[in-house]
């Protein structure tokens, strides 16, 4: 999830080592000319109660599953007390983790003891966005290196029988790891089913982004004055930032639009695997208003 803590017998790295590892080696694909941006900050929201709403009943409660397993599980580490959150054969798409409820319950009991649940989640919350049977987590992503920025992380869940079965973030390998026994992630068999939905607002705003992904000009589907709180890029024009991956999903509720896509990259054996590229739009009248991504800077080691 946000925050990858191992340990593996097979490097014997610490969770600290790797991830330490982690937040030096998993960089966003940018070229490095493209670093002096202008990013807008990520503003995170306190009204969590807000971002738990939804009209519909169902939508609510999968948020608010959701948000209670993350208090228990991923902030207090509590596997006994998280347990009844989670579905016995939880698909697990993040290459550092295997499949299966067990192995997600194992990894956070190896992160320490469990502590007290808190009636709040520490993360800093930007949206959660639930739809059909899926709900986005979507969160500030502070990173120190090369400077202090931050971008934009994503968890996305699916939810069955009021358990969580389902999980997708764009968790990398550190430097020299190979995959876990994860489920890969896979495109979409059905695309043209993804905009479906019983809201006509909601099928318009999915199918004019799925418009721009296939656009050759991409700057007539943003206002004049988007926000863009990417890391990188924004010297250039409005979409330049958006790379077209093979699509394995899309969330929407409200005004908003979150994209997930499939993601390839290399392990310690220089063998593919995947993994999950997010991005998140706000639109208004048929325009962007406001892009987030789950892109980070390349950090540049210096050897002595």
């Amino acid at each position: 999830m946000a925050d990858i803590w191992i340990w593996t017998k097979k490097t014997g790295f610490c969770c600290i080592c790797a991830y330490t590892l982690f937040i030096l080696f998993a960089c966003a694909s940018v070229p490095p000319e493209s670093h002096l941006s202008h990013q807008a900050p990520v503003n995170v929201s306190e009204n969590h109660q807000a971002l738990l709403r939804s009209r519909d009943h169902q939508l609510a409660a999968n948020k608010r599953l959701v948000y209670d397993m993350w208090r228990t599980l991923v902030d207090a580490h509590d596997v006994r007390a998280a347990r009844k959150y989670l579905g016995r054969d939880y698909i697990q798409h993040n290459p550092v983790i295997a499949s299966g409820r067990s192995a997600t319950l194992s990894f956070f009991s190896a992160l320490g003891q469990p502590q007290p649940v808190l009636p709040r989640v520490k993360a800093e919350l930007i949206a959660i966005v639930a739809e059909k049977d899926l709900v986005a987590f979507v969160q500030a992503d502070r990173q120190q290196y090369p400077h202090p920025y931050t971008t934009t992380w994503f968890d996305l869940f699916r939810i069955r029988n009021n358990r969580i079965v389902e999980h997708w973030d764009h968790g990398k390998l550190p430097m020299g790891m190979t995959p876990a026994p994860y489920a890969p992630v896979k495109e979409n068999t059905e695309p043209e089913k993804v905009p479906e939905s019983d809201d006509r607002q909601l099928a318009a705003n999915k199918q004019r982004i799925l418009a721009l992904r296939h656009a050759g000009k991409r700057a007539a589907f943003f206002a004049k004055n988007c926000i863009r709180h990417t890391p990188a890029l924004l010297k250039h024009a409005a979409g330049s930032e958006i790379k077209v991956r093979p699509l394995v999903n899309m969330v929407a509720e409200g005004d908003l639009v979150v994209v997930a896509g499939k993601a390839a990259y290399e392990d310690g054996k220089g063998h593919p695997y995947s993994t999950t590229w997010f991005e998140m739009y706000r639109l208004s009248d048929g325009k962007i208003t406001e892009f987030w991504n789950t892109a980070r800077l390349p950090v540049l080691l210096v050897a002595n």
